[in-house]
Order: C-alpha cells, then sequence, then structure tokens
C-alpha cells in the first residue's frame, strides 16, 4: 500500500494564524490520566454538546495488562515504544484506590480501555466495573474498546448484546470509540491485522447504541492510510449516526511514528502534517453535521498553538489535562505530560470563547465537581475542555 504523500508544514508547532470567533462557548473539564502496564484506567469529565458546557475528566488509571501502554491497543502493532512497560498487573485493590483518588481530585468519569490480555476473560471487565463502583459509586465509567468488547464476549460464549446488557448492570456507562484506527479493512490489514474488522467494529457500537449506551468515535490517522480511506471512515461513522444517534463526539487522533514499530520498519510514513490533521478536524465537522455536534482536539498530539488552530477550524472540544501521560510521550511525542485548567481556559478565552466543564454526556457538572477540579494539585490528573462553536 503506498503511503500518502506527505503535503504542507510537519508539526503542530508551525501552526498558521486563523480567525477566531467571537463570543463562542468554550466547554472545559477535567480528565486525570496516568498510565501503568498497557491497560488503562481514565477518570474524565466532558461537557455539553452545541452551546452547551465542555467536560473535564480526572485520573486515568491502569487497568490490569502486561500489554505495552501505548497510543493505540498494543496488539495492533504499530504504536507500541520499544520501551513499552510490562510488568504486574494492578489488582482490584489498586484499581480502588485510584478511583478514590480520582474522585477526591474533581473526577466525573473514569476510562478504562487498552489491549487484550491474553487471561482476561469477559468476566475479568465486569469484575472492574464492580471495583470502580464500589470504590466510587457516583463515577461515570467510560470504558473497553469494540475490540475489548467483542473479546469479552467470545471469551464468554454469549452475543455481543448480551455481554453489554452485563456490563450496563455492573456499571458501564458509556463505551470508548479507540481500536478504528481506520474504518477501511484495505488499512487494517496492514496497520492492525490482528484486530476486528471494520464491519466487526459498527456492530459493536451498534449494538451498544441500540442497549442505549452512547459511546466516542475515534480515528486515527497518518501511516498507511490515504485521503480515500479517511473519507469512507467519515462516511461510516455518519451513517452509523444517522441509524442510531448513538456517539457523542468525534476525535481526530494523528499518528505518532517516532518510536512505532511499523514506522521504524519502514512500512509507515511520519503521521500526517500539521495541514493535514487541521484539515482533519475541519472536515469531520463539515462531514458529521448535523449528526455529531462535537469535535475533539488533543493537545497532546497537536500541541499548544495546534489546538488554538483547530479550535478555529472546527473542533469545539479541547481535551485535556493529563496527570504522568505516558502513551504519547512513549511514541515518541513532545509537547508536555500536563495542562491545567487554568492554563485550558485561557486557551479558550484567547479565542474569544467561554470556556464551560461538561460531564460525559455533554451536560453541565455540579459546582462541586468544578471546584474539586481546580483545587487539586498539577500533575494529579487530566481534563478534557471543549470550545462551543
Amino acid at each position: 500500500m503506498r503511503p500518502v504523500e506527505e503535503r504542507g508544514r510537519q508539526g503542530a508547532q508551525h501552526a498558521r494564524e486563523g480567525e477566531t470567533g467571537e463570543n463562542r462557548v468554550v466547554h472545559h473539564g477535567e480528565r486525570g490520566r496516568r498510565v501503568v502496564d498497557t491497560g488503562e484506567l481514565r477518570g474524565k469529565r466532558r461537557g455539553n454538546g452545541a452551546n452547551e458546557a465542555i467536560a473535564a475528566a480526572a485520573i486515568l488509571l491502569p487497568r490490569e495488562t502486561e500489554l505495552a501502554p501505548a497510543w493505540k491497543p498494543a496488539r495492533a502493532g504499530m504504536e507500541r515504544p520499544r520501551h513499552a512497560l510490562a510488568g504486574r498487573p494492578d489488582t482490584e485493590g489498586e484499581i480502588e484506590r485510584r478511583v478514590r483518588e480520582a474522585w477526591a481530585r474533581g473526577a466525573t468519569e473514569v476510562c478504562m480501555q487498552g489491549g487484550i490480555h491474553p487471561s482476561y476473560t469477559g468476566a475479568k471487565y465486569l469484575d472492574i466495573c464492580r471495583a470502580v463502583k464500589s470504590a466510587a459509586p457516583a463515577i461515570h465509567i467510560h470504558a473497553f474498546s469494540p475490540l475489548e468488547v467483542h473479546q469479552g464476549a467470545a471469551t464468554l460464549g454469549v452475543p455481543v448484546e448480551s455481554f453489554l446488557r452485563s456490563l450496563q448492570a455492573t456499571g458501564l456507562g458509556t463505551l470508548p470509540g479507540t481500536a478504528a484506527e481506520i474504518l477501511d479493512d484495505e488499512v487494517r490489514a496492514v496497520l492492525c491485522p490482528d484486530k476486528i474488522r471494520t464491519s466487526q467494529w459498527l456492530e459493536v457500537m451498534r449494538q451498544a447504541h441500540r442497549s442505549g449506551l452512547r459511546s466516542t468515535a475515534t480515528i486515527m490517522f497518518g501511516h498507511v492510510d490515504r485521503y480515500e480511506h479517511w473519507a469512507r471512515h467519515l462516511l461510516r461513522i455518519r451513517q452509523l449516526q444517522e441509524e442510531t444517534g448513538g456517539f457523542t463526539e468525534f476525535v481526530p487522533l494523528p499518528f505518532v511514528h517516532m518510536e512505532a514499530p511499523i514506522y521504524l520498519k519502514g512500512r509507515s510514513r511520519r503521521g500526517p502534517t500539521f495541514r493535514e490533521a487541521v484539515l482533519m478536524h475541519a472536515i469531520a465537522r463539515l462531514a458529521l453535521h448535523p449528526l455529531i455536534t462535537n469535535v475533539q482536539t488533543s493537545w497532546v498530539k497537536m500541541g499548544r498553538d495546534g489546538v488554538q488552530t483547530c479550535l478555529r477550524s472546527g473542533a469545539n472540544d479541547l481535551g485535556g489535562t493529563l496527570m504522568d501521560e505516558t502513551i504519547t510521550r512513549s511514541a515518541g511525542a513532545s509537547h508536555g505530560q500536563e495542562m491545567t485548567p487554568v492554563e485550558m481556559e485561557r486557551i479558550i478565552r484567547s479565542l474569544g470563547r467561554v470556556p464551560r466543564q461538561r460531564d460525559t454526556l455533554y451536560r453541565a457538572v455540579p459546582q462541586e465537581r468544578y471546584r474539586a477540579s481546580f483545587g487539586a494539585m498539577r500533575g494529579s490528573r487530566r481534563r478534557a475542555v471543549a470550545a462551543h462553536h
């Protein structure tokens, strides 16, 4: 497969100036992240949809797994760093401790996702949900990619729909739209041949939405893909949203190449150009409108200047502050480990917009959570911020 030809300037540090919106609402929240091993529990808060508040998330907590922590699940083999962290999986007691810490620091959500641990069955995912709810009954669980849901159901010998109902019964609130990479099997055959196929990813999401579980949607782009693959991905997300209405937001994730094995083997490009990354946010806004009203940009991937450009170019969600961020840095990125909510609000206000925190489902967060997120110590959690267009 011929990689996409690079165009435009490389790197978010070359962000161009753009038009700033006037009196736009920017939602901000808190998302704390800490990564150990491959899986992770991430506490986060998200904000409302259009004209509503944005969310913050709190602490990203490691889930039990011995696979390498990577930007994408390590089984795909493309984002695993050479200095991967592999070690003893955390106990459920450790998960409970970190969830309690996340709640104390202002989290409204804990996110758990990762690669497939060879000894895990679906029962393990259920136990993890119970552990989280035991530690913080009011926290929202945003967990388990379609890859993990598919694998969990298969290990228990039950339909995906049945397994999703079991997860809901133990506290699962929403699903992350990760493990999507590029929803085109031509790309997946090269990039992640051991992951689920496009149709399987879409079917897990379809079943989740029908069961009342909402989810995010992502794209990880700029490796062995071409523009037509990006277009197919966007159209498939749009088509499923037309059918179910279950996606809360769309999150472009530029490929971080520096430590990616597929790049080190000379089989991929160096990630998207800055121009392409900005255009992905802009085109997503156009292609998904009015079905998905929230487009998130990540300063860890794009840099501080980059997210400002993206917020001028279609994005309305800014994610997020980080605690001991490992995934993207281990893949070779260097934009930093943390951004405080104060700084995130400053970025939003510099664009003439009003920052607001949101929860996972884009509702305004309680004032108690908002105050707790600002009162927590620097370096202890991750916040998600959104800017409304």
